[in-house]
């Protein structure tokens, strides 16, 4: 990728794994798994965050953090 566009390791393998896994790259998939790849916390969360199944973001995970 970009060097420093990632906060640590962990946050640049979360992206590239979430996008690896998922058939849509484009620029709000991109940013949605950056943006939640940045803190532990919200990487581990992510199925709580995003419903993988209907492609979108699940309000009562937000309001769980």
């Amino acid at each position: 990728m970009f060097p420093g566009m990632f906060r640590d390791v962990e946050h640049e393998k979360f992206y590239s794994d979430m996008l690896s896994r998922f058939y849509r790259q484009d620029v709000y998939h991109r940013a949605l798994f950056y943006t939640l790849g940045l803190t532990r916390e919200t990487r581990t969360h992510v199925q709580d965050l995003f419903d993988f199944s209907n492609d979108s973001i699940r309000p009562k995970g937000l309001k769980a953090s």
